[in-house]
């Protein structure tokens, strides 16, 4: 595309422009004072960097693309050059962000930055703006927001608190440094501290429906932290009763360090701690057998191994006591799909398998469960959304001669949004005996 060149001592563009995937791109800005403004900015896969310069009108007199070759790229602003933005383009020319690299106030460049993933850059702008008097209150609430996102450690938690309690002592109204401050107390897994303190704001915020929403989401017991990460997540039979608990925890990089299982009388009844390899998949997991006559559960470990291509290819189910009690080996096809899983007992016998029918997707639609001689005992069948997120899934049980019957039925709801709210599980004949929930 040709760029847009409206005035003479336009920025003369250094590098040539090539295409690249997704990476950090460190931007170097010469000013007209002969000084070198350097910012890294996050170009999402298949997107392409683009800026617009601003003179001191608003106007927008040039544009065009970021040239970058090998993650870096250069621009030299004339004087005319009061602001300049930088813009990530995806494929189909939507904009994915916008990012001020020079002008504009700290407030405004903070928020940019944090929406753009620079958290430590939005940290130093909105710590510019709360000096600057720049709208200091939603500063300290975007210091925190930074501070939250830049990784889940005890330094940062602590940052966090204090920003949007600071953010409160200057404006006792602002809903967002309430829920700043629960959210602080969700990641610490004090539910209750979380909600004393939105409770308490319900006389004092002007906007109270994120609170009010917030606080019946704590007393569901099925929470998430602001980031939309499940931190509890409770499971109740058909009368509404409580049969158990997990609580999650997560690490800096934000995956998932560890579960607890309790029963409904608040009595811890497992924990497992989660590892990954470098590319972050996940190597320990959890499992577990449920009697939902008794509300209990047995948590089992879970160890993961990946072929050369990335596939999970085995998976191994151990007591919490360290007893190996089976594992499962995965087959693919020449696409990738999987075809076939095999369960084998501590010994390594084969003692049943499933073979996999697939869509266009390589989403399994049925899967057939065989003993270790060949006798199909039951299958299932899967229903999914149009975006691929399951729907539907149902089991069906040999009743005999070779006929199956629907035995159990999982139903995923989801909101508007496509976010997950629920999973109703019924028996054969479409009651329903437990539910879990999702904030």
């Amino acid at each position: 595309m040709k760029k847009i060149l409206l005035f003479s001592a336009c920025l003369a563009l250094v590098l040539s422009a090539t295409a690249f995937a997704a990476e950090t791109v460190s931007v170097k800005l010469l000013l007209p004072d002969g000084t070198w403004l350097e910012k890294a900015v996050s170009c999402p896969e298949n997107a392409s960097l683009w800026y617009a310069a601003y003179d001191a009108s608003g106007k927008m007199p040039e544009a065009g693309r970021v040239p970058a070759q090998d993650g870096k790229a250069a621009l030299a602003l004339s004087q005319n050059a009061e602001t300049v933005k930088i813009f990530a383009l995806g494929a189909d020319f939507k904009p994915l962000f916008a990012l001020t690299l020079k002008g504009g106030s700290p407030y405004e460049r903070g928020k940019e930055l944090l929406a753009s993933g620079d958290y430590a850059g939005a940290i130093a702008a909105f710590t510019d703006a709360i000096a600057a008097g720049d709208n200091a209150p939603l500063s300290y609430v975007g210091r925190g927001d930074a501070y939250i996102a830049l990784g889940e450690v005890m330094e940062n938690l602590a940052a966090a608190q204090a920003d949007y309690e600071a953010a409160l002592a200057l404006e006792k109204t602002l809903a967002e440094a309430y829920l700043g401050v629960a959210d602080v107390y969700i990641r610490r897994a004090d539910y209750e501290q979380a909600k004393s303190v939105l409770q308490d704001a319900l006389g004092k915020a002007l906007d109270t429906n994120g609170i009010e929403a917030k606080i019946q989401e704590i007393l569901s017991g099925n929470i998430q932290d602001s980031s939309g990460k499940t931190r509890r997540r409770s499971t109740y039979d058909a009368d509404g009763n409580l049969l158990w608990r997990f609580e999650f925890a997560y690490n800096p990089q934000g995956q998932k360090s560890s579960v607890t299982s309790y029963n409904r009388d608040g009595v811890e009844t497992g924990h497992i701690d989660f590892r990954y390899r470098d590319d972050g998949k996940q190597l320990t997991d959890y499992d577990y057998f449920e009697d939902i006559d008794v509300g209990t559960l047995e948590m089992l470990r879970v160890e993961n191994e990946y072929d050369i291509s990335g596939k999970l290819v085995k998976e191994s189910y151990y007591s919490l006591g360290g007893e190996l009690l089976n594992y499962f080996i995965s087959r693919y096809d020449e696409r990738g799909f999987l075809i076939r899983d095999e369960q084998y007992d501590s010994e390594g016998t084969l003692d049943y398998y499933w073979v996999y029918q697939n869509n266009a997707s390589g989403l399994w639609t049925k899967r057939e469960n065989y003993t270790a001689d060949g006798e199909m005992l039951d299958y299932q069948t899967m229903e999914y959304t149009s975006s691929g997120d399951w729907r539907v899934q149902c089991g069906y049980n040999d009743i005999g001669n070779g006929n199956f019957a629907l035995t159990w039925r999982r139903v995923c709801e989801y909101d508007d949004a496509g976010k997950r709210i629920r999973i109703v599980y019924y028996d054969g004949d479409g009651n329903v005996y437990m539910v879990t929930e999702y904030d």
